[in-house]
């Protein structure tokens, strides 16, 4: 089973307002997708709040997990609706992967090199400069 995995930051706020706004997303996806795992996380050095969202993808090979996995990820990104609401709730940046649960490492298998290897970096994006694309 492939899983995409989104972690969205939530920056210097309450550890009470971060429950809210993981019990907000937590709504928005399990009413979408079933099987999805929605945490709430805390990075004491940044002084923010995380919310780890893992997305279950069902698919027989890497192929159609990748098809999938960016299909899933267009719906969030190119939706303005969505990228508005997080920025109203403070989220201004998301970091995601695709990853396997057969292999525990942190890989993502959105990106893959020449000799088919994948990648260990996050995919990094910001809300703000999503939002100011989509206005020009």
């Amino acid at each position: 089973m492939f899983i995409l995995k989104l972690r969205v930051f939530i920056d210097d706020i309450e550890k009470e307002t971060a429950k809210n706004k993981k019990q907000t997303l937590d709504s928005f996806l399990t009413s979408r997708y079933t099987g999805v795992i929605v945490q709430l996380g805390h990075n004491e050095r940044e002084n923010m709040y995380r919310i780890f969202i893992d997305i279950p993808i069902d698919a027989p090979n890497i192929k159609e997990a990748i098809t999938k996995g960016k299909e899933i990820m267009d719906l969030f990104l190119d939706e303005d609706k969505f990228t508005t609401d997080m920025t109203k709730l403070g989220i201004t940046r998301l970091n995601y992967r695709l990853g396997d649960d057969e292999d525990r490492t942190p890989k993502n298998y959105f990106i893959i090199n020449e000799q088919g290897h994948a990648a260990s970096k996050k995919i990094k994006v910001d809300l703000v400069e999503v939002l100011d694309t989509d206005q020009d």
